[in-house]
């Protein structure tokens, strides 16, 4: 099987904005309809959505994908902060300047719900409809997972050097995924220099209210309450071990009006695990007549 071969999976054309530091940001941009901005999390990128994109678009929607600065198909600056702050920039960026989307729904898996969150909790008016998949986590219950990839040396070696956090993404924490899906994820990490992202990232999660970063964490936890009356579909993996169901204990007691849902099978990549059942559940959830009660 050719190397590239998970290209065939991913048909989109790319679009492009420069962020104000000179960087592109990559984005998918498909269909016609009501708007669906859908953020990937940490070790995956837009190739995640490839099949809901196209299941969006038949439903009435324009599908918005974006993959964030040092991920996927956008610019991998060595050189950069990594800050959640400074992806939630370039993410309003792109919905304010670049866009200009007066209003839509947003899907997010993982961290992409930390950086989706806050801009919602900024701009309550513009979201329409919210969907969470193993969504993020809370500065009091980050992973202890993380400890190693934290140590200075180790943890950067493994990251960047090794690549160590997709590949066991791909490798362990999903099920029965193809080879050429997880060529598919690995593709734009294949050198060292792709990997900043991945080096970074451990780094920016607060795990003391003296980081920088944990007022945005914290953020959602105590203003969640400004987006608790819009329609919210929570869907979780049981056989999450990076983002466990913990969390979505946590988020059911934050919204207990949103409807939440979890699969027993499923790990951190649900719409690998749960191709069949998840994605025409969201599509569902999305239409602009559904009410909450008509999600089986």
């Amino acid at each position: 099987m050719r190397k590239d071969a998970w290209k065939n999976l991913y048909p989109y054309d790319p679009n492009w904005m420069t962020t104000s530091q000179g960087h592109r940001i990559h984005y998918v941009n498909f269909g016609r309809g009501t708007p669906v901005v859908l953020l990937h999390g940490h070790l995956t990128w837009t190739f995640y959505y490839r099949d809901l994109i196209p299941l969006l678009a038949t439903t009435g929607h324009h599908a918005i994908a974006v993959d964030q600065l040092g991920y996927g198909l956008s610019d991998h600056p060595e050189k950069w902060s990594y800050r959640l702050q400074d992806h939630l920039q370039n993410f309003t960026q792109l919905m304010d300047d670049e866009l200009k989307l007066p209003q839509f729904d947003l899907v997010m898996q993982g961290w992409g719900s930390t950086i989706g969150l806050n801009y919602a909790i900024a701009h309550p008016d513009k979201i329409r409809r919210i969907v969470l998949l193993s969504g993020t986590v809370f500065p009091s219950q980050l992973p202890n997972g993380y400890t190693l990839l934290r140590l200075p040396i180790i943890g950067k070696f493994l990251a960047q050097n090794q690549n160590f956090l997709t590949r066991s993404l791909t490798g362990e924490h999903a099920k029965h995924l193809p080879q050429v899906v997880k060529d598919g994820y690995l593709a734009p990490y294949e050198k060292r220099s792709d990997r900043a992202a991945m080096a970074s990232f451990v780094e920016d999660l607060p795990f003391s209210e003296k980081h920088p970063t944990w007022q945005l964490y914290h953020n959602i936890e105590m203003q969640i309450g400004t987006l608790a009356k819009k329609p919210f579909l929570i869907l979780w993996g049981e056989k999450d071990t990076i983002i466990p169901m913990d969390i979505f204990h946590h988020w059911q007691k934050l919204l207990p009006n949103a409807l939440a849902l979890s699969f027993p099978d499923a790990g951190h990549l649900l719409l690998e695990d749960e191709p069949t059942d998840v994605p025409p559940l969201i599509t569902r959830f999305l239409l602009p007549d559904n009410k909450l009660k008509e999600v089986p």
